[in-house]
């Protein structure tokens, strides 16, 4: 193995050198100096990075990387702005994190300023953490003041996912679905008329594939059938195709 310089601080050492020191490592120094307790999960993780430049990251060999996720919609305003970076800073002075149950001037003023723009009567702000809550503070809302339960929208829109709004809407009632439940009634009703063998069903709900003697499928659409026909001893919605697997039916004809 190649001898790599070593980042610790001697003592009575400065803390700049040893900074100065760490930026001239490369991704595999840094690898090999700190990697050992990494779990490696995403296929971009051997680019170390160690700054951003406007909409680039730059890991430790030099390279440029467009940051195509913006830090995940954390950083559209482009890494190291110094506008954000002082009004960063200025906030972190006063407070670094309040919650949800306190508010601050800015909080108010935020709110404010987006309710002045805003058109008609839309004059009520709510802030949250992610798309996935604001979609689901919305359609819960919308329940609410129209008390009606469907929802329209794109068979592939995507809308976000979260535990609080695995649930299903049978007349009127909401039932709670397991994870399983969810992930198999979500690959059913996105593939609606299309018959899928066991192991395509098992891939997509489970992200691996079918084995011969498992009958985890199996199991699962006999529990959806329960709560979701009429009748389960003779579906309508979740369809046998004998000798393959099953197919959805959104209106419960013949398939």
């Amino acid at each position: 193995m190649e001898p790599v310089a070593r980042s610790e601080r001697k003592a009575g050492g400065d803390a700049n050198e040893v900074e100065l020191h760490l930026k001239t490592l490369t991704n595999l120094d840094l690898w090999r100096l700190h990697g050992d307790n990494l779990l490696v999960v995403q296929p971009f993780m051997d680019s170390v990075i160690v700054r951003g430049e406007g909409c680039y990251l730059v890991d430790a060999d030099g390279r440029r990387i467009l940051d195509m996720a913006a830090g995940q919609f954390c950083s559209i305003l482009g890494h190291s702005n110094r506008t954000f970076t002082e009004r960063l800073q200025k906030q972190l002075e006063s407070g670094i994190h309040l919650g949800d149950q306190y508010v601050s001037p800015n909080v108010l003023h935020a709110a404010a300023r987006l309710a002045s723009v805003t058109p008609g009567a839309l004059n009520k702000v709510l802030f949250l953490s992610t798309g996935s809550e604001a979609n689901e503070c919305a359609m819960r809302i919308a329940k609410t003041v129209t008390g009606r339960t469907g929802m329209l929208g794109y068979s592939r829109g995507y809308y976000g996912i979260s535990l609080a709004t695995r649930t299903l809407s049978k007349n009127g009632e909401n039932i709670s679905l397991t994870t399983g439940e969810f992930a198999l009634l979500k690959v059913l009703v996105t593939h609606p008329r299309v018959p899928l063998s066991r192991d395509k069903l098992m891939e997509l709900a489970r992200g691996r594939e079918y084995e011969v003697f498992d009958r985890a499928i199996d199991v699962q659409v006999s529990r959806l059938r329960k709560l979701v026909e009429p009748d389960p001893s003779s579906p309508t919605f979740i369809q046998t195709v004998w000798g393959f697997g099953y197919v959805f039916v959104p209106d419960g004809t013949k398939a």
